[in-house]
């Protein structure tokens, strides 16, 4: 009879720190042990990134909203997207996400951001940071986000031919343009462009690229120096648009003097333009 008693008593001591141990978890901490990590994969355009294309490559970073987690630094390399922190699933069916790059700490989802272009793109580096993408994208809990990107700037190629081939541009210069938009990520729209500077282009063997915010210039202002030393600019009486998410493509004859003849067409960027750099 006293080794029942004993065990029993030793079983009533027990119960207070089980009891202790579920009240620790609070109902927060419970709901939070039954979400799952989202998972992300990005595309931009309609084509599947590549390091070779003017997309993500290892070392570039987003930013991404979603549930009450603000602008989220993300790494992305190819298709693959890693959080810095975790975002997990709220205990929802489905979520709204929006993502951009290139990544600012100071960007918010809630008002207007303001996003400037490099003055000088002829590095690869300040040429792809100026490319300001856009993703906004529906997910199921349980299942990968897709984060399909796209442009909201322009992108102008310029490629320059002689007749003879004896001569072709060493640098291209445009400007002033407008630089810098104001855009509302949530609703994906920009106000009128803003700002006066000159942009120096990109070079890609002897086709040439810069990235622009959208706006209607009343005339191209484009210089190209030349091999052999010369400058060329652009009859100022053709009106050229820049428009979002797609590309302008000036093509250049140099073979007519100091004022060169061009042709300019209008196409939509996953289509790849006419540098094949990008496609």
């Amino acid at each position: 009879m006293k080794k029942f008693i004993a065990i029993t008593l030793g079983a009533l001591f027990l119960l207070p720190a089980v009891s202790c141990r579920r009240e620790d978890i609070s109902i927060e901490e419970a709901r939070d042990a039954k979400k799952q990590e989202v998972r992300f994969t990005a595309s931009v355009q309609g084509y599947d990134v590549k390091a070779v294309d003017l997309s993500f490559v290892a070392g570039d970073a987003i930013g991404i909203f979603a549930f009450d987690q603000v602008n989220v630094k993300a790494n992305v390399s190819g298709a693959t997207v890693t959080p810095v922190t975790p975002i997990k699933w709220e205990l929802v069916r489905k979520a709204d996400f929006v993502a951009y790059y290139p990544y600012d700490s100071s960007f918010k989802l809630d008002g207007k951001v303001s996003f400037s272009v490099k003055t000088d793109q002829r590095g690869i580096d300040a040429f792809r940071n100026s490319d300001l993408k856009l993703a906004v994208a529906e997910g199921t809990n349980g299942e990968t986000v897709a984060l399909p990107f796209r442009h909201l700037l322009s992108k102008l190629d310029v490629v320059v031919r002689s007749a003879d081939k004896s001569e072709k541009a060493t640098a291209i210069t445009l400007g002033p343009v407008a630089t810098t938009i104001s855009a509302d990520l949530a609703n994906e729209t920009m106000d009128a462009p803003s700002g006066s500077y000159s942009v120096k282009a990109f070079q890609d063997g002897d086709a040439f690229s810069a990235i622009l915010v959208p706006q209607t210039l009343s005339s191209l202002p484009l210089t190209i120096v030349t091999s052999r030393g010369r400058t060329v600019s652009l009859p100022v009486s053709t009106q050229v648009q820049l428009i979002s998410n797609k590309i302008t493509t000036v093509t250049v004859d140099l073979t007519s003097g100091p004022e060169a003849k061009f042709t300019v067409s209008i196409t939509d960027w996953a289509d790849g333009g006419s540098m094949n750099f990008h496609k």
